[in-house]
């Protein structure tokens, strides 16, 4: 799963334009200038991100559960 700090770094990315040797110290600098609210933001959209993500995992292992009872009953069938 992706860091908050990954999170900001994305954000911070996608609004960015400057030169890749900059981005590091622009991002530091865009980091001080937010405001509470905005860290608030990044912090609900980082915890919806993350819910999402565990979210689908589950539902994917699930799946792989549902997969395997229904090849144990096929082969449990064929005997």
């Amino acid at each position: 799963m992706i860091k908050f700090e990954e999170f900001l770094q994305d954000r911070h990315g996608a609004q960015y334009i400057g030169t890749d040797d900059m981005m590091p110290d622009d991002f530091n600098d865009w980091l001080e200038d937010l405001s509470i609210d905005e860290w608030i933001n990044y912090g609900n959209m980082f915890a919806n991100l993350q819910e999402s993500e565990g979210l689908k995992k589950r539902i994917a292992e699930l799946e792989q559960e549902q997969e395997r009872e229904i090849r144990k009953e096929a082969l449990k069938n064929e005997s």
